[in-house]
Formats: C-alpha cells, structure tokens, sequence
C-alpha cells in the first residue's frame, strides 16, 4: 500500500474498501478515537454505524456517520487532510448517504 501524508483516521470495523486511480482506500466504519483525537475536534460524538463517501473530481469526501466530521483523501498526492468549513455545521448524523448531482 501508498505511504499516505496527514492524520490519517483511526483503526476501526465496518468500514468502506474500494479502489480508486489503482489504489486501495479502506477507511470508514465503526472504532474509537484516542483522547488526542476527541480533544481536537468540535464534534459532540463519534458514536457511529454508517458513513458515506463522494468523489467530487479526484477528491474523496468522507462524511462521519453520528457526527459531523469531514475528511478528505487526495490520491494524486496520498494525503488526508480536514478541510476549513464555513456556516453552521449539520447536526451529527449516521445511516445517510451522499450523492453528487450535476
């Protein structure tokens, strides 16, 4: 497997496995964060059964289920990273789906 640059989310079960541009992405799912982790986001829970992913070009979207973090994959770089968002964030969500349209 690719080396990846930037936090990379943390082990968990009942993730999402796929391959993208000839590479294997395997994250998503139900597991736990570290103390580190939970102190360093602005979410209210992590609890979580289902989450979801959308390509937007070559970007891969992650949407927590039961909260609202979102994680970006960059494969033509390796790197994960946490965008900046702006607004008022969702409310924590799980068993939901994402779609592009247009």
């Amino acid at each position: 497997l690719t080396e990846t640059k930037g936090a990379t989310p943390s082990p968990r079960d009942k993730h999402s496995c796929w391959v993208h541009r000839e590479r294997l992405i395997y994250f998503g799912g139900y597991g736990c964060k570290t103390i580190g982790e939970v102190q360093s986001t602005s979410s209210s829970s992590f609890t979580m059964e289902e989450m979801s992913w959308a390509t937007i070009g070559d970007t891969l979207f992650r949407c927590w289920g039961w909260n609202n973090e979102v994680n970006v994959f960059d494969p033509q770089s390796s790197t994960w990273s946490k965008p900046e968002t702006q607004g008022p964030a969702p409310a924590p969500r799980g068993c939901h789906a994402s779609a592009l349209l247009g």
